[in-house]
């Protein structure tokens, strides 16, 4: 059951297989941020690093599935998933800073792009 409705909007939009996989590892570092000792930062960045690889490598298949008059913002938002302020770059050095509140911040900023 989602714990917020901003979560059970994101589960609901329809979404490529390899955004979806993207938003699933994201999500799971949600959980693991809820942890309330030591947080399993190892963990987050292999998800990071999943999601990277699946959005990379998935980017024709991506941009195609979007309609012909977005495509232009499609690109954008994905290059800024990738490469922007709150993209999977700059989570991937907020983990490895083991920031917690940053962490927090950027992947809600790397969810809220992909949504």
């Amino acid at each position: 059951v989602p714990r917020t409705g901003e979560l059970a909007l994101r589960r609901a939009i329809p979404a490529n297989p390899n955004m979806k996989a993207v938003q699933e590892s994201l999500e799971d570092i949600s959980y693991l941020l809820r942890i309330p000792q030591r947080k399993p930062f190892g963990t987050m960045e292999g998800n990071v690093k999943k999601s990277l690889k699946a959005a990379v490598d998935g980017k024709e298949a991506i941009l195609a599935s979007m309609p012909p008059e977005f495509r232009e913002k499609g690109s954008l938002l994905y290059e800024s998933l990738i490469d922007g302020k709150g993209g999977l770059k700059t989570l991937l050095k907020y983990i490895s800073d083991k920031d917690a509140d940053r962490v927090s911040v950027g992947l809600a900023s790397s969810l809220d792009i992909v949504a």
